[in-house]
């Protein structure tokens, strides 16, 4: 190709896309508006999102609290919720690592300790000196002859001892429960003064359990009408009873293991017991003695 070749490969493409713009003029479109072109939409990543939602969140709150502390002196209301936020920050880091349950008051304290068996109430006399006479405060007592030392003198002497001392030294004006296992042989003495001191403190439920013989006196039962609940459930027992007995409150009895007898001078024989609120009533292996014409009123 000579050197004129470009020059007219130049005229002929001019050509060519001349005639291509006549053609597209000869067919008139439909108006349309001319918008502007619309800048490329850049693409958003989900970590995009959250840092976005994270920076709004950041500034409601920071607009939130400056409201808040600009209008304290103006409102009331608001200053008022602040001081008491405020306040309550500086209490919750005045209080970390102290102990809370010795700030409680001492009934509240005697009626967690009640939950544990009674030995293990006392022991918490240890803890601290705060904690020496806590114990003094619960409401249910357990008491059994069970211990660590093989030898029943000991462990009677023991067990003797620790019970004269606890209801020596409590401070419960009234009491929940009372219950006492046995499994030696107690004189009558001690047993009594036990149900006398707990019956004094309107004791609701009382619970004896022996497995050998037991004697005790039904005078301190009889004594008091707020007992609620009597289990007595002893290998053998004799309890007398006067010529006439009323349990107002008692509302659960169970008996076994039981021999009544008349302690009255009563020539008649006849014993009158009244129980105008009793629901339950059980009995196993109990007995009457042969002279005693009994008369229940339910």
């Amino acid at each position: 190709m000579g050197p004129l070749a470009p020059n007219l490969l130049r005229k002929e493409l001019s050509d060519h896309f001349s005639s291509r713009s006549q053609e597209q003029d000869s067919h008139p479109r439909p108006p349309h508006h001319h918008l502007p072109p619309s800048p490329p939409t850049p693409r958003t990543t989900i970590d995009d999102s959250f840092q976005i939602v994270l920076r709004n969140l950041d500034h409601r709150r920071d607009a939130a609290f400056s409201s808040l502390t600009e209008d304290s002196h103006d409102s009331p209301v608001d200053g008022e919720a602040l001081a008491i936020n405020m306040e309550s920050r500086k209490r919750r880091k005045s209080n970390k690592g102290q102990d809370m349950i010795s700030n409680l008051p001492d009934f509240i304290i005697g009626r967690i300790l009640s939950l544990l068996p009674t030995k293990d109430a006392v022991r918490t006399s240890v803890l601290s000196k705060n904690w020496t006479y806590k114990w003094t405060f619960i409401t249910d007592l357990h008491f059994e002859d069970k211990g660590r030392y093989s030898n029943r003198i000991v462990r009677r002497s023991l067990f003797l001892s620790f019970v004269h001392r606890v209801l020596l030294y409590l401070n419960s004006s009234s009491i929940q429960s009372f219950s006492l296992t046995i499994s030696e042989k107690y004189e009558p003495c001690h047993v009594d003064h036990w149900i006398s001191a707990v019956v004094s403190r309107r004791v609701k439920k009382l619970c004896i359990y022996s497995k050998k013989e037991q004697a005790f006196s039904s005078h301190s039962l009889m004594k008091y009408k707020s007992l609620e609940e009597l289990v007595l459930n002893v290998y053998h027992c004799e309890i007398g009873f006067p010529t006439f007995a009323l349990f107002s409150s008692l509302t659960v009895l169970n008996l076994s293991g039981i021999q009544f007898s008349d302690i009255s001078s009563n020539k008649s024989g006849k014993v009158h017991l009244n129980f105008p609120v009793l629901r339950t009533y059980k009995t196993n292996n109990c007995s009457w003695s042969s002279s005693l014409n009994t008369y229940c009123f339910c």
